[in-house]
């Protein structure tokens, strides 16, 4: 029998319908629930939809092309089922990078970060002047490279324009999520 791994998966369960099952294994990686989800899929028969929350281990991995292999041979496995599965991974750690960016650069995060990030001002009139682009500091080793002062311009900058200057928060995160997602695909 699959047991609930945290209050928030049952909670979850209360508001789905009988034909639903909540499941949360959060110290579970991706490769380890292709195994599982079929296990899951006999065992409640009559379960219409499938909410699956799994994954957060593969974060700590940072190989993200093994990650991606691992949840297209999930994906392909559930598309196998009778069952709708709906499956919530792990966040990004790019994504909760340029959410901080866009708050800092929007008066919306904390101030020691918007201390952190300085706009990119050409010393001569270019097309990126205005564009919403920050300086990348200069460093010297790979523990620079993992340094917030430098990965969050970096990563801020291979954004495009349109979705750098989104209008509102809630617009920002929107774009973010499937510009993550269709590069995380191709």
């Amino acid at each position: 029998m699959v047991s609930f791994a945290s209050v928030d998966a049952s909670n979850v369960q209360m508001m789905c319908g009988k034909n639903t099952k909540v499941l949360c294994f959060p110290k579970d990686m991706v490769n380890n629930l292709k195994e599982r989800i079929l296990q899951i899929a006999d065992e409640y028969p009559t379960v219409t939809n499938i909410v699956l929350h799994t994954g957060s281990n593969d974060v700590s991995k940072q190989q993200s092309e093994v990650l991606k292999r691992d949840f297209t041979g999930l994906l392909n496995t559930v598309n196998s089922l009778n069952a709708a599965v709906f499956i919530s991974g792990p966040v990004p750690i790019d994504f909760k990078v340029l959410m901080l960016v866009y708050k800092a650069l929007n008066g919306l995060g904390p101030k020691y970060i918007s201390d952190l990030l300085t706009q990119y001002e050409p010393s001569r009139s270019l097309r990126s002047s205005g564009s919403g682009l920050l300086s990348v500091p200069r460093v010297r080793t790979r523990h620079g490279e993992a340094a917030f002062s430098f990965y969050a311009p970096y990563i801020w900058n291979k954004l495009p324009e349109s979705l750098r200057s989104a209008e509102t928060l809630s617009l920002f995160k929107s774009r973010l999520k499937t510009h993550l997602f269709s590069a995380a695909f191709e």
